[in-house]
């Protein structure tokens, strides 16, 4: 029985791990419930509000004021780190080695503070412009460049001015191993010239490492304000972003007062000049507004969802989903959240196959985990159903999909995984799907006219009912050919007809044959086959496929086609190697097509695909006498046949007379044998004026006219009802190229019907 749920509060509620399946939670409240690893296959979720519940929201809220806090103070910190170096060289009695006075080491430090400010500034726009990662790899960089000065100062010193630098003799005697005084000593000794490049060594080392820290603060002081804020947004709206942002610049402003009164306090011991206390306090807020304008971009780009920033919001999701509602591990095959409102929801580990997310509200503010939804592209195509003119070539990540009734008209799909999706009633006109992966997909009443399905993944579980299609390409088009192997050749498929064309080409197995195809031979041998197990085969496809060349023979079902292959090669190789066979009256016109076919590939046809064509191998009745007479010798070196006896069957030798003679012999006891008869002979006539079909195919066309005629004086008989339905499908298949306004299409498409009536064959 199907549990109804809908309308209902169920806040908080546990459904771990039970059996949900078919149950109904539309328009329910599901916050904070608990459907961690429940089955939920075919659920209705539509229209439920599921997330956090209200005291949840509120604490979320007040962790991230906390961590506004937080962001607000280190922002301080890292403007004043870079601060700090240029406030250390402003006091002549500090030494940054004993015995160096700083401002006689660093002269003119004012161009220290640009260079400060301008490496701050290049770091940050890396941060801006190639995201997180790309700025902690310049950082490290610049942390390895200041190591390189540092080795290079040193190197200098040891080597050229003071060799014995190293080990320094202290006042007792005792030999020691001081940096610090050995560089104290070095500098006092060094030249003038000397001393300018140790102090730029130095500078530059310090300066790169200073700011380099500066900047991961500052890194640092952004990621926790951008998951602040995107906590506060997602759980509260944007108000909370405001209380959150106010937050961050009320205690950076807090935290500066004192650090300001710091430098006020220590310059004015220093003596330092009231002019320079004032422009070190402007450049200290400078550094922390630089700071700051960092905080808010990388926030805001965060909370858009720019794709540099995503670890952010998957840190901030993943916190405010604490609490939420939790479908983790659940089965939600074939679920229904259309128009559902998601944010902090968690589904991370669920089965997501084919669940529709049609118009649902704050997917993307939900904890999505390695889900296909984390994939914005998708994520929205799965929501508005609009993948127009889009790109989803090589995607792994549409298996199991809902795009039912989506709009993916022109839309590339090359080489993507569809396995097991829904493409119900979608439109998927001119969509390219060549090597697509399209096994167990549901394409029921999709529009597929225009599409190209080179190497499709389409497979017997493929669903292909109802898909409205006039015509398909069966190669991708290029700026040479922008329609290649359109089938139909000409005209539109017929209500019906695509599935049919699919069907032959799906249920088919492969024969290569590494060079020329005897034609003869193949059709010989697919007739034993098809006598053997009784049943037809049909050739619909022919391919090259570099020197080799393919024919694809539509099978019947529960057959092992590796078997099939292996015993058609093994009778092949036999009838080229001399074995004598027999050939029936029809072989002969089918090896004939054959080889017209395998003449169209040697002139330059990649594919002919034999739509409606009628190259049947129907088994010969049990019973049924063989003309022994008709004995063939196929010959070894070519595709020739050697046909031999009283009754051999030449399919060139049908003449008008000769078909008009057997009409003519049908009795006229009855308006039927006439009307027989007058339909005939119009067929004959449009046959004979078709000025498209070449002479061959008119002899064989007439041929088969006469087997109806034939059928015609005893259409009782089973034999003869089988001989006809093969001669309209055998008709059928010579007028699949013609151009659909020529006199033959419209005749056929009159008579054949109602020849076919007049032999009691539709039903057969």
């Amino acid at each position: 029985m199907t549990q109804d749920f809908s309308n209902q509060s169920l806040r908080g509620r546990s459904f771990r791990d039970e059996n949900l399946t078919n149950a109904n939670f539309s328009h329910a409240d599901i916050r904070g419930a608990d459907f961690t690893k429940s089955i939920l296959i075919n659920a209705n979720f539509s229209q439920a509000i599921a997330g956090i519940q209200g005291r949840w929201s509120v604490s979320l809220v007040a962790f991230s004021v906390f961590l506004s806090f937080i962001s607000g103070g280190l922002s301080v910190i890292a403007g004043f780190s870079a601060l700090s170096l240029l406030i250390e060289t402003l006091f002549p009695d500090d030494d940054f080695f004993p015995g160096i006075k700083t401002s006689e080491m660093f002269p003119n430090f004012e161009l220290f503070q640009v260079g400060i400010v301008i490496i701050l500034i290049s770091l940050f726009t890396i941060a801006i412009r190639q995201g997180m990662k790309s700025t902690l790899k310049a950082v490290a960089l610049a942390l390895f460049l200041a190591l390189v000065c540092v080795l290079i100062f040193s190197g200098i010193l040891i080597a050229a001015i003071y060799p014995n630098a190293i080990t320094v003799m202290t006042e007792n005697g005792t030999e020691t191993w001081d940096l610090d005084l050995a560089f104290a000593k070095a500098w006092q000794t060094a030249e003038p010239g000397m001393k300018i490049l140790i102090g730029i060594f130095a500078l530059l080392g310090m300066a790169i490492f200073n700011v380099a820290c500066s900047s991961v603060l500052a890194l640092l002081a952004s990621s926790i304000l951008g998951v602040a804020v995107v906590i506060a947004e997602t759980v509260a709206g944007e108000w909370a972003v405001g209380v959150v942002a106010a937050t961050t610049g009320i205690i950076a402003f807090l935290w500066a007062i004192p650090g300001t009164g710091g430098i006020i306090i220590l310059m004015g011991r220093a003596g330092i000049m009231p002019w320079t206390t004032v422009m070190t306090i402007i450049w200290g807020f400078a550094l922390i507004g630089i700071v700051a304008i960092l905080e808010a971009y990388i926030s805001w780009q965060a909370l858009q969802g720019d794709s540099k920033f995503i670890f952010i919001r998957k840190i901030a999701f993943s916190l405010a989903a604490t609490g939420g509602t939790s479908f983790r591990n659940a089965n939600l095959t074939d679920a229904n959240f259309t128009r559902a409102t998601l944010k902090s929801t968690d589904l991370r580990g669920a089965t997501l196959l084919r669940t529709c997310w049609h118009n649902s509200h704050w997917l993307d503010r939900a904890r999505l985990g390695k889900t296909y939804l984390q994939n914005r592209q998708i994520q929205k195509l799965v929501i508005t159903g609009q993948g127009q003119n889009q790109n989803f070539d090589g995607q792994p990540q549409l298996e199991g999909i809902n795009l039912q009734g989506a709009n993916l008209k022109d839309a590339s799909f090359i080489g993507a995984n569809l396995y097991q999706a829904n493409l119900q009633n979608a439109d998927l006109s001119r969509a390219k799907l060549a090597r697509s992966h399209l096994a167990r997909a549901n394409l029921t009443g999709a529009i597929l006219t225009g599409a190209c399905i080179e190497n499709w993944g389409a497979t017997s579980s493929t669903k292909l009912e109802g898909i409205v299609c006039e015509y398909i390409y069966m190669r991708l088009p290029s700026s040479g050919n922008p329609d290649p192997n359109r089938m139909p050749p000409q005209g539109t498929f017929q209500p019906g007809q695509f599935q049919l064309f699919i069907r032959s080409l799906l249920e088919t197995f492969d024969l290569y044959h590494d060079r020329d195809i005897n034609p003869t031979a193949a059709i010989v041998a697919l007739r034993s086959l098809a006598n053997e197990y009784l049943q037809s085969l049909q050739i619909v496809a022919l391919e090259k496929q570099d020197k080799r060349i393919l024919i694809k023979v539509k099978t019947f079902a529960d057959t092992d086609s590796r078997k099939l292959q292996a015993e058609y090669f093994n009778r092949y190789r036999q009838l080229i190697e001399g074995k004598e066979a027999y050939l029936l009256p029809e072989d002969a016109i089918l090896a004939e097509k054959l080889n017209k076919l395998l003449q169209k590939l040697k002139q330059g046809s990649r594919t002919v695909y034999l739509y409606n064509t009628g190259l049947i191998l129907e088994a010969t009745e049990v019973g049924m006498t063989i003309d022994r007479s008709r004995k063939i010798n196929i010959k070894t070196g070519g595709g020739d046949i050697d046909v031999s006896g009283a009754g051999a069957f030449n399919a060139g030798d049908i003449s008008n007379s000769t078909v008009a003679n057997t009409i003519n012999q049908l009795p006229e006891s009855s308006e039927t044998s006439k009307l027989m008869k007058e339909m005939l002979a119009q067929l004959q006539a449009a046959i004979q004026a078709e000025a498209v079909l070449s002479t061959e195919d008119k002899s064989d066309a007439l041929e088969e006219v006469k087997v109806l005629a034939e059928a015609g004086k005893n259409y009782r008989d089973a034999g003869m009802q089988k001989m006809a339905r093969k001669a309209i499908r055998l008709l059928q298949g010579t007028i699949a190229e013609l151009p659909p306004s020529s006199r033959l299409v419209i005749e056929c498409d009159r008579l054949l019907p109602a020849i076919a009536q007049q032999l009691s064959l539709q039903n057969k």
